[in-house]
């Protein structure tokens, strides 16, 4: 067990009296702000930050007043370097009292006092505290702690509508109410366990719950409850503890399992705050969630969508410099795919790729740029897209491979080199419940080695991962449903043409001056399939994480570890009536098969088909002049 005391206030104790503090101020934050730790959640002109009082500690405030607002925000530039601060009971209202009040330095804290404070009946549902501001949305305006998320209690404004910034990766808002006349109480929050990330079998890892001291009192001693899976609650009573009101207190939890594709859940309870069973509000005391451990052989790709432009001067420098940043990353579960869009459409633009812009979340967007598993890192910026500088590749890079990637992906494809046919059969399994209601598959092909102009790098620069359109036929993709423990197949076919012309443009005559028509030949030693699945949404560019991404020439086949526990029956084996299988221990092959031989993932070929021992095998199917290779899992 690991602990931190922070001695944060969240106001200043003035006059303590036996049984009543003169002024306290209420809040979610650990008090931490900087120009680092600001966001917008809105493309509007309007932004603005909140906290909520929930019912129970109104109870506890009855007959005090708000009298005041303790804020952070990330810019001065509003109109007038003014913003509106608001006391409500109704997000959907008219607040119940407002005050403007002046910006007098960002990213720093400063206290506004209420010229009509409100008093707490005690019967309200819930009350809110916070601030507005018009400001353009080049600014990312409002400030946060960046600590554990915290639900139902922190608020951001989008677009008309107050939305929780629960699952943003923020933490709580930089906003506080000063309270006056507030009694001496004993309130403790636990914060949400920060489990959600990629945990594999075999491995240890540890996380932190966090115990906010949100009462007006000293915490000096408390009793913590831990369980971890089915092991035995871990009772600890702590005692010469020194937690400020504001203060926070860290309790690390190890998590590790032997076995892959388990759910692990975990909680956290606090009691006997200072003593006592007298937590003003118990129902914030607990936390609870479910660590998810993948195979120890799990792979997990990331999508590294770029963006160029042929007549782009900046662009060969940001190639160089995510090449290099991603070569001394030293990873190789990396696949990139280059959208010609953000600048100027050039002769390899189609367009699925003006689509893609989107991800820049807002009106202007540049080039070079760069996206990783469309995830935005709001300790970079606001959405997925951002400059190609090296510490912004780094922080991003970092970011998504700390996700979680929910599903294993397995490409089988085949090429006839006389029709020039490509039959691809795209699998999909489903570890554990993906976080999105909706979720999307896409193919891209993929043209690597294209020799063609660049400014500022020559008639023979070498354009790699140039996107050449969506096998799917849409932009977006194809909704799919995903199910825990189960396998969904996208199987198609197309003839690969001899050469792909850009769909961006419809008339030849506008396009730019280049070396080169918008006619580019394919090369099939060059030509990639990349496929992935992602979170879908129509209307938030933040919400459209790709899980898991998977690629393959042309004619090859790739199968992700982990790709399935048990037995894989892909749409395009089915088809060719072969069927492999386990039965008694021992790996059969039905259906149109010559013969076949089985290989442990080490390569090395079994001695026959029957199987000792647990695990994940390979089985090389021959079918006349063809052969396939499928991953069968021996329990």
């Amino acid at each position: 067990m690991k602990k931190t005391t922070l001695s944060l206030l969240f106001g200043v104790l003035l006059s303590l009296l036996p049984n009543q503090l003169m002024a306290w101020s209420f809040g979610y934050t650990n008090g931490e702000a900087s120009k680092s730790k600001i966001f917008r959640v809105t493309t509007g002109g309007k932004q603005g930050a909140c906290i909520k009082m929930d019912a129970e500690k109104l109870k506890t405030l009855k007959g005090c007043t708000i009298g005041g607002v303790e804020f952070v925000v990330g810019s001065k530039r509003t109109t007038n370097s003014q913003i509106t601060l608001f006391v409500s009971t109704d997000l959907t209202a008219d607040p119940v009292t407002s005050e403007t009040a002046t910006i007098a330095t960002a990213n720093v804290w400063q206290t506004a006092t209420l010229s009509s404070p409100y008093t707490i009946t005690g019967n309200e549902e819930a009350i809110y505290v916070g601030y507005l501001g018009e400001i353009s949305n080049s600014y990312q305006f409002c400030s946060a702690d960046f600590s554990q998320d915290i639900q139902d209690c922190c608020f951001a404004y989008d677009e008309g509508n107050w939305n929780d910034v629960y699952g943003r990766g923020v933490g709580a808002v930089n906003v506080r109410a000063v309270i006056n006349d507030a009694p001496a109480f004993n309130d403790v929050l636990m914060k949400n366990i920060p489990i959600t990330a990629y945990y594999r079998s075999g491995e240890n890892y540890q996380v932190s719950g966090t115990i906010l001291n949100i009462g007006s009192n000293t915490v000096t001693d408390m009793t913590v409850d831990i369980q971890v899976g089915s092991q035995p609650v871990q009772s600890m009573a702590l005692t010469g503890l020194n937690i400020l009101p504001g203060g926070t207190y860290d309790i690390d939890v190890p998590l590790s399992s032997s076995e892959g594709n388990l759910s692990l859940p975990v909680s956290i309870e606090v009691s006997k705050v200072n003593g006592t069973d007298g937590d003003a509000d118990i129902t914030d005391n607990k936390v609870s969630d479910v660590a998810y451990f993948y195979p120890s052989d799990m792979e997990r790709n990331i999508l590294i969508e770029s963006f160029t432009s042929q007549t782009c001067s900046n662009c060969p420098q940001g190639h160089s410099t995510l090449h290099r940043v991603l070569e001394e990353s030293g990873m190789t579960n990396l696949i990139q795919v280059s959208h010609h869009a953000g600048y100027e459409a050039d002769r390899f633009t189609m367009k699925e790729d003006g689509e893609y812009c989107w991800f820049y979340g807002a009106s202007s967007t540049f080039a070079p740029a760069v996206m990783f598993n469309r995830l935005t890192n709001t300790a970079v910026s606001s959405a997925p897209i951002v400059n190609t500088v090296q510490s912004d590749i780094e922080r991003n890079l970092e970011n998504a491979d700390l996700q979680q990637p929910y599903i294993s992906l397995s490409m089988q494809t085949t090429y006839d080199e006389a029709t020039r046919e490509v039959t691809l059969d795209l699998g999909i399994y489903t570890h554990t419940t993906a976080p999105s209601a909706e979720n999307i598959l896409n193919v891209f092909l993929v043209q690597d080695s294209i020799k063609s102009y660049q400014i500022l790098g020559g008639s023979e620069y070498e354009h790699n991962s140039v996107f050449r359109g969506a096998v799917t036929g849409n932009a977006w993709g194809l909704l799919v449903e995903l199910v825990p423990g189960e396998v969904t197949h996208y199987t198609t076919s197309f003839t690969l043409p001899e050469e792909i012309k850009s769909t961006y443009w419809t008339d030849e005559s506008s396009v730019p001056e280049l070396d080169g028509s918008i006619i580019v030949p394919t090369v099939v030693k060059d030509m990639r399939l990349v496929g992935f699945v992602a979170a879908y949404s129509s209307t938030d560019y933040n919400a459209s994480q790709i899980y898991n991404a998977v690629e393959a020439r042309l004619g090859e086949n790739s199968i992700q570890s982990g790709y399935i526990t048990g037995i894989d029956t892909p749409a395009a084996q089915a088809q060719q009536d072969c069927r492999v299988y386990v039965s008694d221990g021992i790996i059969r092959v039905s259906g149109n098969c010559d013969n076949y031989r089985v290989y442990n993932m080490a390569g090395t070929q079994m001695p026959g088909a029957r199987i000792n021992g647990a695990g994940i095998y390979m089985v090389r199917v021959q079918q006349g002049n063809k052969a396939k290779t499928y991953k069968v899992g021996v329990k």
